[in-house]
């Protein structure tokens, strides 16, 4: 039985938790608490403290994106995970532009809405990011054109961006991809 180590609030658990609710794969969740809370010399299962962690039968992945690559290889889900390299290289070139550049942008403009003041270089910066990323993005509510893991990895991070002072109106396509993916059941599945 699958395990997986997670909590309500994290962006990269919700990701897990949607494409596992896509996949109609039973699972069993074991709630921790986020961050690095562990007492001292407990090794837990990250090496970094964090969640999500997925636990197959004692074979532990603590990487989100790792475990979305996992999940849909193990359930042999090519279409949410190409085996054709070219598919496949779409969906990893859109998780991995969302991690180096939207996620490391997006950081600094969460931390300064949640200090009061975003610092208008981390605006420009994230917005910058999102201009890029929207260029990258299929216009028909994905990712890549289809229903992939990419759509799972972006979905969990960006659901609470509207939360934010950013205008998604300028990044049409990711506006989109926003929208359709939280309005989805098994992502609603994913927040409960």
């Amino acid at each position: 039985m699958l395990r997986l180590y997670d909590a309500p609030l994290s962006t990269n658990a919700i990701k897990v938790r949607f494409l596992l609710a896509e996949m109609g794969v039973a699972w069993q969740r074991v709630p921790t608490p986020m961050g690095s809370q562990r007492a001292p010399g407990d090794t837990g299962l990250s090496p970094f403290g964090f969640v999500p962690v997925l636990d197959d039968d004692g074979f532990v992945l603590t990487e989100s994106n790792t475990i979305l690559r996992y999940l849909a290889d193990r359930e042999g889900r090519d279409d949410l995970y190409p085996r054709d390299p070219r598919g496949r290289a779409r969906v990893d070139e859109r998780m991995d532009a969302f991690v180096f550049s939207v996620r490391s942008a997006l950081s600094p403009v969460e931390q300064g809405h949640r200090a009061g003041a975003v610092p208008p270089a981390a605006a420009a910066a994230l917005a910058d990011a999102l201009e890029g990323f929207d260029r990258l993005l299929a216009g028909n509510g994905t990712a890549t054109g289809a229903f992939s893991i990419a759509d799972c990895c972006i979905a969990g991070r960006m659901a609470f961006v509207r939360e934010l002072p950013v205008d998604l109106a300028r990044w049409p396509r990711l506006d989109r991809l926003i929208t359709e993916m939280t309005g989805r059941a098994t992502f609603q599945a994913a927040l409960r």
